[in-house]
């Protein structure tokens, strides 16, 4: 009887698998990132059986900046998960050569599209901001990935709110068929079937609740290398898609709430 629930202890373990989750946040005019962690604290309180957390990074975004929710959302994560989850805030400090703060020529010499053709969204703070995604997610990745226990890799914004069992959505993903998948999402912002949760689209807008296992993110972050003045990083993804015909595969577990006007609930 020891053997076999030793034989069972030991399958639950190998058959599980591992994320690690990237937190990329800045200061704003609204408590956001309380807002948005408070639903992922309750939603790892409700992991499935077949699925672990390993990492959570909280990434700073802005350099020698007073960001006292960053500070306290750390402080509660790294208390409530001490003993099952690693909890890391990182810092980074991007250099000209990053693309993050560049004078405004570069935007328009790099940028594939709406500032060359002279679409009004696409301006130097714009695209200045964007390179900075870039970057934080960039490097976020690159030291998750150094957790060669990690399977797959979520990335976070500081405004999305999460279903309370969000995390058997990702578990979902990670079961579905790899063949042509360039990486999945959790969060979906733009028109989807109607009351449909689970669907594939040929691309995805935005870097929230986008999930890509190991192999995707190797070739993510090659991807991402070489051209990351050239677009945002979900614009070179859709790219990416496009070229190898591939699909985004989606589990519609978390919502994108940065453009509403006011805060859920």
């Amino acid at each position: 009887m020891q053997l076999f629930l030793c034989i069972l202890l030991i399958e639950s373990f190998v058959l599980s698998k591992t994320l690690s989750i990237i937190v990329v946040a800045g200061p704003k005019n609204r408590p956001m990132l309380k807002r948005s962690m408070r639903d992922l604290s309750e939603a790892l309180k409700h992991l499935p059986r077949d699925l672990s957390v390993r990492n959570i990074f909280f990434i700073r975004g802005c350099q020698n900046c007073t960001f006292s929710d960053m500070d306290d959302v750390v402080t509660e994560f790294s208390s409530t998960f001490d003993i099952s989850i690693n909890v890391e805030e990182l810092h980074f400090n991007p250099i000209e050569k990053d693309g993050t703060n560049f004078t405004d020529w570069v935007a328009e010499f790099y940028s594939a599209t709406d500032l060359r053709n002279g679409n009004p969204r696409w301006k130097w703070d714009r695209y200045l901001k964007h390179m900075r995604i870039n970057y934080y997610f960039l490097n976020g990745l690159l030291k998750a990935l150094s957790d060669a226990k990690s399977d797959y890799f979520l990335f976070a914004e500081d405004d999305q709110t999460y279903n309370l069992h969000a995390f058997n959505g990702v578990l979902e993903l990670t079961n579905r068929s790899k063949t042509r998948r360039c990486y999945s999402k959790i969060a979906y912002q733009g028109r989807r079937p109607k009351n449909v949760t689970k669907f594939t689209v040929p691309s995805a807008f935005g870097a929230f609740g986008t999930l890509r296992s190991r192999e995707e993110a190797l070739i993510f972050v090659r991807l991402l290398k070489f051209v990351n003045r050239s677009e945002s990083e979900d614009t070179l993804a859709e790219f990416f898609c496009k070229a190898s015909k591939g699909h985004v595969e989606v589990n519609h577990v978390s919502r994108h709430f940065g453009w509403d006007k006011k805060l859920p609930s």
